[in-house]
């Protein structure tokens, strides 16, 4: 029944994808459109179930049966069916550069299948929000000491949320991120062939996405940037084409996208915003009255697909956006700091596998700063308690949080560079300078981080088809032959050997990493913190023989909080109800019904558990 529930959604998808096919979309368009449609349809579902406080299997899985019906309706009364799609004939490159994309896509896959969620923010809050939701059958805000459970933006989580309801288990919540992937593949080869690209340039942009290390990575986790880059690109793709074509479908697909990008992460508005006005500055040329109503439908719908989250998170906070929280912006802009936030934002992917290139990069960074007067870690532009320097000292390469992407940043300036020199591709400059601008817009808003370089990934990704389409429009078959050589024999150590989910045991001088296939499940949970899983393993099993049906959670704002709704709960489902208790924050006004714990669990960042009350 769970693995009959669980096909639900993926039936409705492809209903919907044979509808849209049989009305003439090309199967990338209707590929994006349908993940649209279906995003819409997630998160209606969601936000109408949470009202009646209805977030559970029954309700779900006749939610997406009527769904299914719809779609089935549509599809079967369009009168045609879709023909088979024709393969084209490919070269020997071409069809090396398929196998490559193939192979990448297929490992991360079984990772994703094998692996459970475990990554740190996962644990703290992606993971946990999707517990607390599932426990109250709703959406509505709750008092936790984690305040990112309830205010940054939950899209990913809700989808999640479904197949963790539909399934009966976090099995496929990996996927969700693993598809974001699969679609901004097929995303960026679309934009190249908006830009005139050859099939190989086409092919090339996809193969240049695939191989950017932090998508590798991420692929097979629970965090939301694969998730984001992929609405983003659904977002331009519709935003080009409704430049092109005066049709409503494009405008509606375009602001869907959008809105879902906005739902799923906050970096939505700052690489969007470039975008827009590109667009905008295009609909201005041909009306102004169009481009008038275009946008306040725009405005209008990106508003409604966000207006739960947005009047959730105002009832609490005054604030549609988040709690008033100011350490995830530069406390103030001058030319100095902007310069310092470009060069560290860029000096995070210029780092290599050898000490001495960087520590001349750091030597050069530090020399940089003192020359525009501003410390290297100043306090208002870096996120507090981390340096640039002990970032360098101790930066993991083969990390969903801090890998960097250097082989592609040097490609996307050699691409800057040929685009300058060469006239004939010069048509994509403005969507280059919309790229661009979204980057510098980040760099004057957000503080520098360690883990930058994952909230860069939608740039890597848009940037991925001008790329492909300068390397095919050059002319020169060896550096096509180069990029298709080494790019994707270059990403194998990210595919292999993953700090969090390793498909090849290997050892460090520090510790063991066994491969995803020789360690159990219920350690991989602690893949990013092993030397916490014996405390919680003891207070699960004291929780377990005290019998205790409700457990208090006392924690910091940053708990891996995850893992002991798995070991206490029956597959991560049924079992204690788990409610934070001596909240410090406003989030402890919530209403709530009462809660008598039978247990504290008393639980920090730095991963230590104990357990009080238990009558032990």
């Amino acid at each position: 029944m769970m693995i009959f529930s669980a096909l639900l959604p993926l039936v409705a998808w492809a209903l919907f994808l044979g509808f849209l096919r049989s009305r003439g979309f090309g199967w990338r368009t209707a590929f994006l459109a349908t993940a649209v449609l279906w995003g819409v349809s997630v998160t209606l579902l969601t936000e109408l179930l949470s009202l009646f406080a209805a977030l559970n299997r029954p309700w779900l899985a006749w939610g997406w049966t009527t769904l299914v019906l719809v779609a089935g309706v549509m599809f079967f009364r369009s009168g045609t069916f879709p023909k088979a799609q024709t393969i084209p004939t490919l070269s020997r490159l071409e069809k090396h550069i398929v196998a490559a994309i193939s192979i990448i896509s297929a490992c991360t896959f079984v990772i994703a299948i094998v692996s459970p969620p475990n990554c740190g923010d996962c644990m703290t809050y992606h993971m946990s929000r999707v517990m607390h939701w599932l426990q109250q059958e709703s959406i509505d805000h709750f008092p936790t000491s984690i305040l990112r459970q309830i205010e940054l933006n939950p899209w990913a989580e809700y989808a999640i949320l479904q197949f963790q309801v539909l399934s009966g288990g976090d099995y496929l919540a990996n996927l969700v991120q693993w598809f974001s992937m699969a679609g901004c593949i097929i995303g960026v080869s679309l934009i190249a062939s908006l830009f005139a690209a050859t099939a190989r340039g086409q092919l090339l942009s996809g193969l240049i996405a695939a191989t950017v290390p932090m998508g590798i990575l991420q692929s097979s986790s629970t965090q939301n940037d694969l998730v984001v880059s992929f609405w983003l690109v659904c977002f331009v793709v519709f935003g080009i084409l409704s430049v092109r074509e005066l049709s409503l479908a494009w405008t509606a697909l375009m602001s869907l996208s959008l809105g879902l990008a906005i739902l799923t992460k906050g970096t939505a508005y700052v690489f969007s915003a470039p975008f827009v006005f590109w667009f905008f500055l295009q609909d201005v040329k041909r009306s102004w009255r169009h481009a008038a109503g275009k946008y306040l439908l725009l405005g209008i719908i990106v508003l409604s697909v966000n207006l739960g989250h947005y009047q959730r998170n105002y009832q609490l906070f005054h604030s549609p956006l988040h709690s008033g929280t100011t350490f995830y912006f530069n406390s103030r802009v001058t030319p100095a700091i902007v310069v310092s936030n470009i060069s560290r934002n860029l000096a995070i992917h210029l780092l290599t596998p050898l000490e001495t290139v960087n520590g001349f990069l750091l030597r050069h960074l530090r020399s940089l700063h003192s020359a525009i007067g501003i410390a290297i870690d100043d306090p208002g532009t870096t996120w507090p308690g981390r340096t640039v320097e002990a970032f360098w000292l101790g930066v993991l390469g083969i990390h969903e949080d801090v890998s960097g992407n250097l082989l592609h940043i040097l490609l996307f300036m050699f691409t800057v560079a040929a685009l300058a020199c060469k006239k004939s591709l010069r048509s994509t400059l403005p969507y280059v300078l919309a790229v661009l601008a979204g980057f510098f817009l980040y760099c004057i808003m957000l503080r520098w981080q360690p883990w930058a370089s994952r909230l860069h990934l939608p740039l890597f990704l848009l940037f991925s088809p001008v790329a492909g389409l300068v390397v095919a429009g050059l002319g020169k078959g060896w550096i096509e032959r180069g990029v298709m050589l080494f790019l994707p024999i270059l990403a194998l150590p990210w595919v292999l050997f993953n700090l969090s989910r390793p498909l090849v045991s290997f050892k460090t001088p520090h510790r063991n990493f066994p491969s995803i296939f020789t360690i159990s499940r219920q350690s991989q949970y602690f893949a990013n913190n092993p030397y916490s899983e014996h405390e919680f393993l003891a207070a699960s099993a004291l929780i377990t023989s005290s019998m205790c049906i409700n457990i208090g959670l006392k924690s910091d704002d940053n708990s891996w909080e995850y893992q002991l709704w798995v070991l206490t709960r029956n597959n991560g489902m049924n079992g204690p109800r788990i409610e934070h208790v001596d909240v410090p924050n406003v989030s402890r006004m919530i209403p709530k019904p009462p809660f008598k714990p039978d247990c504290i669990v008393i639980m920090t960042h730095s991963g230590k558990v104990a357990v009080e009350g238990s009558g032990h």
